[in-house]
């Protein structure tokens, strides 16, 4: 589901989907980004039946691993430029070095996922 909640533009800013994988594994997120200053919460979270993983998508901050026996909290630097990893890759497959994680197949893929969750939304736009 896709909505434009705050109307300061057209694309919308509020989307939430369920979903689930060839596994069986489930999931569901929730994205908004027009909550109010001091609202915002940028959380990812894996549980399962062990425990869980937490962790940001768009700032830096520490992996924590919580189980039954406790919480850890990993620490990573990002780089400064979060698309270097990537962008290397390309030019190192370019090059015949190796390959790349992310092809056009797996950007269709996503595409496709992506534009599945807010089809309603554009359909009379």
């Amino acid at each position: 589901m896709a909505r434009n909640r705050a109307g300061y533009y057209t694309a919308e800013d509020t989307v939430s989907a369920a979903f689930a994988f060839e596994s069986g594994v489930t999931g569901t997120g929730s994205w908004s980004f027009v909550v109010a200053k001091g609202n915002e919460e940028d959380i990812i979270e894996i549980i399962g039946t062990k425990g869980k993983i937490s962790f940001s998508s768009f700032q830096h901050g520490d992996v924590k691993l919580t189980t039954p026996q406790g919480e850890v909290s990993l620490s990573f630097q990002n780089p400064e430029n979060i698309s270097h990893l990537l962008i290397q890759q390309v030019v190192n497959e370019l090059r015949g070095e190796c390959k790349c994680t992310s092809t056009g197949y797996s950007a269709a893929r996503t595409s496709k996922v992506l534009e599945e969750v807010v089809k309603e939304y554009y359909k009379n736009k």
